[in-house]
């Protein structure tokens, strides 16, 4: 099917640029190509794309659910949020650009290629500079987010709809109470042989569509039984911050690296696409003046 291609596409010239013509374009294609001729290319190409759209999706997905955490628990982390969004943005444009290119490939739009590769290598940088400086959880970070979570806590122990909401949903869902335990519920002036006065939240039998007697009554029980959940929820949500970092870091990471593999590919087919269009423009001027030859010795004749 290789050859068959090639002696379609390349048919070899009787003249001695044709024939060194020929070599440098097989050069070229083994060069890049390999041994498997420019289908192989094609094929390899279309399957970077998909990757890099897949991958894509992943880091979008990564980046909003961590961009959302971080905007819910705290306001003062507000370069992170930025660079996640930012993240968000390249991973887009990746994944457009992936789309972008499989269609240049398709059509042997060797323009579409070269500024999808060119694309691409941007995208790679910036993501690349981002998880550089500004997706790494550091000390301070950490203690910007501890200072966050207090404030909240107090906030919803005061009553504030917003974040007793938010803790609420955070202690379902993270099967945890209080910020550091069950204790922070406890008012000073109660033995503590009582238990601590918990909301229905820190229950297993927590379920936000009962009604609110329903709820208190499970409430009750689960505290007359010390059935709620006994670990504090500050440190398995510094936890969740932090896999999520890693999370966006490590999609980033496989992301950049098939970028640049993908770029790479597509600059192949563009020197591949040149090469044939630089083919078919010297065939066309050859036949024109082989044309224009043979109209004069006709008129002299």
């Amino acid at each position: 099917m290789r050859n068959g291609f090639q002696q379609k596409m390349i048919a070899p010239k009787t003249d001695g640029k044709g024939n060194k013509f020929l070599a440098e374009f097989q050069k070229v294609e083994k060069k890049t190509c390999g041994s498997c001729g420019i289908g192989c290319c094609k094929g390899i190409v279309i399957f970077l794309c998909v990757i890099v759209i897949l991958v894509g999706i992943v880091e979008i997905a990564a980046c909003v659910t961590t961009a959302l955490a971080t905007k819910l628990f705290s306001s003062d982390l507000s370069g992170r949020l930025v660079s996640l969004i930012v993240l968000t943005v390249t991973a887009a444009v990746a994944l457009s650009v992936g789309i972008y290119a499989v269609v240049g490939l398709f059509r042997k739009k060797r323009k579409a290629l070269h500024v999808a590769g060119v694309v691409l290598v941007i995208m790679a940088i910036i993501q690349a500079l981002i998880c550089g400086l500004a997706i790494k959880i550091t000390p301070k970070d950490d203690m910007t987010l501890a200072e966050s979570l207090k404030e909240s806590f107090k906030l919803a122990s005061a009553g504030n709809p917003r974040h007793v909401k938010l803790w609420a949903i955070t202690s379902s869902d993270l099967q945890c109470c209080g910020l550091y335990g069950p204790e922070d519920y406890r008012d000073p002036r109660v033995p503590p042989i009582f238990a601590p006065d918990v909301p229905i939240s820190c229950c297993p039998t927590y379920n936000a569509s009962k009604s609110d007697l329903v709820q208190e009554t499970a409430r009750e029980t689960c505290r007359a039984n010390r059935s709620f959940f006994d670990v504090g929820c500050g440190t398995l949500i510094k936890n969740v911050f932090r896999n999520s970092a890693a999370a966006v870091m490590a999609t980033s990471i496989v992301l950049i690296v098939f970028e640049v593999i993908l770029s790479f590919h597509v600059y192949i087919m563009y020197r591949v696409y040149k090469k044939q269009e630089r083919r078919y423009k010297g065939e066309k001027e050859t036949e024109e003046k082989k044309t224009v030859e043979a109209g004069g010795s006709s008129e002299q004749k």
